[in-house]
């Protein structure tokens, strides 16, 4: 939808709204047309980076996540094609770190779904008059300033609300191996680890995240069987972090039982002495595992600097991986070099029978996944 152009309506303010949902394109353009902008509307990046190749605007009202160029690439075509437009991102609730690493791209300022519009339209007034000014309170740097503190005040949250979810850890046999600690929040704002670990970032705050981690870990862990392994996740960033070093830690106190799980989605190699850091958590009692093999994350780099007890197959290799001839052979191989190293093999993301049997026959030793039990709480029986 828009509002055609012509004379009377040529000097007007031109506002492109970007969005993959046609109901907010509409419901903007509506209000931004009764305001006397001129609007145009466009689907997806790509559809907007188009337009932009017609026509220059004042302002760009963009959408952050959607098909065919998202809105952090359609920034960077914003910055080429019209770079004196005022751009507003809108972003889904919970990923306000997103909406920081826009504006520190150019957006000017952000709306988190579901906002108002009257919202939105003081946003973009503020924005022209900012613009006209060249300064005012709401210029970038203030702006990302606030989102920040806005960050902080919502991961501080989601730190009092944390607790751990516990995923069984099987043996073929079906009898409990141990259980993966998963981490949870109460804080909406947050809704899965990735956009947890994405804000602990942003914020500097990797350490205490772990720190606060490995101490729930513990205290929920009170309730599981005797003789059950403890598997918990480690950024790599913790490694760096000397607590983890601690005999007094609270984890240290229970470390044979415990399985650090390392996942290479930051590089193993900005960081000092791996081999050496590995070494000493192995003489406090810790086992080591590779986390997601065959993710694309961890390679048999991680394997020379590691040497791991225990590896763990991604579910992407594991789902209907009895169907699939090509998936059972790259398991096998990875199954033969763990094997020759001594290497337990995990496989994960078991969710059907037929995966349970071909995983089975082909020697994986440990089994985890929906088909057993979904992450719970753990509580004496």
């Amino acid at each position: 939808m828009f509002v055609p152009e012509d004379a009377a309506t040529s000097e007007k303010t031109r506002v492109l709204v970007v969005d993959d949902e046609r109901f907010i394109r509409e419901v903007l353009a509506d209000f931004l047309g009764m305001e006397g902008y001129q609007v145009r509307t466009a689907e997806d990046g790509a559809a907007a980076s188009r337009e932009l190749d017609r026509s220059k605007y004042d302002v760009v009202i963009t959408d952050l996540k959607m098909p065919n160029m998202g809105g952090l690439d359609l920034l960077r075509e914003i910055e080429r094609k019209s770079p004196e437009a005022v751009t507003i991102v809108m972003t889904g609730f919970g990923t306000v770190e997103t909406a920081i690493d826009a504006m520190k791209r150019g957006a000017h300022d952000y709306v988190l779904k579901p906002f108002k519009v009257e919202q939105v339209l003081e946003i973009v007034r503020q924005g022209l008059e900012a613009r006209s000014n060249g300064t005012g309170p709401h210029s970038r740097r203030a702006q990302v300033d606030s989102a920040r503190k806005e960050l902080s005040e919502r991961f501080g949250r989601m730190m009092d609300t944390l607790w751990l979810a516990y995923h069984p850890i099987v043996t073929v046999d079906g009898n409990i191996y141990g259980y993966e600690a998963l981490m949870r929040s109460e804080e909406p704002s947050f809704p899965d680890p990735s956009s947890v670990l994405s804000a602990a970032e942003d914020l500097e705050q990797l350490h205490a995240l772990g720190r606060r981690i490995r101490d729930r870990a513990v205290d929920g862990f009170k309730e599981a069987p005797e003789g059950a392994h403890l598997f918990v996740n480690l950024h790599p960033a913790d490694l760096m972090d000397s607590q983890l070093f601690s005999p007094e830690a609270p984890l240290s106190k229970i470390a044979p039982r415990v399985v650090l799980e390392i996942t290479e989605r930051a590089s193993l190699e900005k960081l000092d002495d791996v081999p050496g850091r590995v070494a000493s958590l192995r003489a406090l009692g810790f086992r080591v595992a590779i986390d997601d093999l065959g993710a694309g994350y961890a390679g048999l780099g991680s394997f020379t600097e590691l040497e791991p007890d225990i590896v763990k197959l991604d579910m992407s290799l594991v789902r209907g991986v009895h169907l699939h001839r090509t998936k059972e052979k790259v398991i096998l191989s990875m199954m033969s070099l763990a094997r020759e190293l001594g290497t337990t093999v995990v496989a994960e993301g078991v969710e059907t029978e037929e995966e349970r049997t071909k995983l089975t026959e082909i020697g994986c030793d440990l089994l985890q996944g929906f088909l057993f039990a979904k992450p719970r709480r753990l509580t004496r029986r």
